[in-house]
C-alpha cells in the first residue's frame, strides 16, 4: 500500500512537470526516473561526504544523482552552500551534473522515489539499526549502501519539511 501511495504521489508530481522525453517526466531538461527503481550503485566520496547513486528505472534506463557533501571553505562574503542535489552524474564535478532547485518539484519527486525504494527494501527495524550504528565497521556492504541512501533521504526530508531551518548536517 505504501508503494502504491508513493507511486501515486510521484505520478502526481510528474504530471505537474509536463511531458517527458524518455523516462518519466522532465522539467527544464531534467529527466526523472519511472518507479519502481533499483539501486545499482552507491558511491561515497571522501571529499566531505558526497553520496552518488546510480538507479535503474522500470524501463531499464539509468538515472544518476548525488547529494553534494564537499567540504567548502567560507570565503569573505560568500555563505556556505547547502548540500545540493545534482542529477545526471554521481558527483557534482562530473560531466553532465545538473543542480536541482533546493526544495523544488524535482527534488521532492526524487525524495518520494527514494522513500518508496526504502519502504520496499529496508524494514523499519533495519533502518533503526542502521541509524543507531556506531559508524560503518561491522555493517555489511549492503547495509552501508542502505545507510547512505537512508541518510540522503533523511536529509532531503528534513530540508523539505515546512518551516524547518537546515543546519546542514545529514543525519
Amino acid at each position: 500500500m505504501k508503494a502504491l501511495q508513493a507511486m501515486l504521489a510521484l505520478a502526481l508530481i510528474c504530471a505537474a512537470l509536463g511531458p517527458i522525453r524518455g523516462m518519466a517526466e522532465e522539467q527544464d531538461g531534467i529527466t526523472l526516473p519511472k518507479a519502481p527503481i533499483q539501486v545499482k550503485t552507491v558511491l561515497y566520496y571522501r571529499d566531505g561526504g558526497t553520496t552518488g547513486l546510480v538507479l535503474e528505472d522500470s524501463d531499464g534506463k539509468e538515472f544518476k544523482l548525488c547529494l553534494d557533501g564537499r567540504m567548502q571553505k567560507e570565503e569573505v562574503g560568500t555563505p556556505l552552500q547547502p548540500w545540493l542535489l545534482y542529477v545526471g552524474a554521481t558527483h557534482p564535478l562530473d560531466t553532465g551534473a545538473v543542480m536541482i532547485a533546493e526544495g523544488g518539484v524535482e527534488e521532492k519527486a526524487i525524495l518520494t522515489t527514494l522513500e518508496t525504494w526504502l519502504s520496499d527494501n529496508v524494514s523499519d527495524e533495519k533502518r533503526e539499526k542502521l541509524l543507531t550504528a556506531k559508524g560503518v565497521p561491522g555493517l555489511s556492504v549492503q547495509e552501508v549502501d542502505q545507510l547512505r541512501i537512508l541518510r540522503v533521504v533523511n536529509y532531503l526530508k528534513k530540508r523539505n519539511e515546512p518551516n524547518k531551518s537546515m543546519d546542514h548536517d545529514r543525519t
